[in-house]
């Protein structure tokens, strides 16, 4: 995991994520508003995961794999999905279960990803970014891409 001032910030997140996130509160909120950007966001990330068909792609979470991947008929010819809570890799290896994707799940730092240079073709991730030193995970993000390869994150406030 990473060392030094960002250590207390992934720690801090790590434990709040295995502690059991909460949605329910986000959700409530959520209910109200979600038809506002919803289908235009939606329509957005689909168009775009086409292109991981067949392709290596990394997941910096391990839940939205299942909504955006497996229940969309992408068929990525290797899915690694990476977080650093336990409890949320937990949770995606039950979402896996009945599934024809089977992801490879990673306990893994985004701001030290532990894979190779040029190793996947898309990377994505769902309302992560803000959880991260930009910099940082972005540096380790373009490091592991393919060159020629695509980024997409969608976060609570846009894509």
């Amino acid at each position: 995991m990473t060392e030094g001032p960002l250590s207390v910030r992934v720690q801090r997140e790590q434990e709040a994520f295995n502690e059991g996130l909460q949605r329910d509160g986000y959700m409530r909120v959520f209910a109200h508003t979600s038809h506002l950007f919803l289908k235009r966001r939606d329509q957005i990330v689909f168009d775009e995961l086409e292109y991981a068909q067949g392709k290596n792609v990394l997941e910096l979470g391990s839940i939205s794999w299942k909504a955006w991947i497996d229940d969309n008929d992408i068929e990525p010819a290797n899915l690694h999905c990476i977080n650093i809570s336990q409890e949320e890799i937990k949770q995606g290896e039950r979402n896996a279960r009945f599934s024809k994707v089977k992801p490879h799940f990673h306990l893994m730092d985004a701001h030290s990803l532990e894979f190779e240079d040029e190793s996947f073709d898309f990377v994505y991730g769902c309302a992560i970014l803000h959880h991260l030193d930009y910099n940082r995970a972005l540096d380790e993000i373009c490091r592991v891409l393919k060159p020629g390869g695509r980024i997409l994150f969608a976060e609570p406030l846009g894509i």
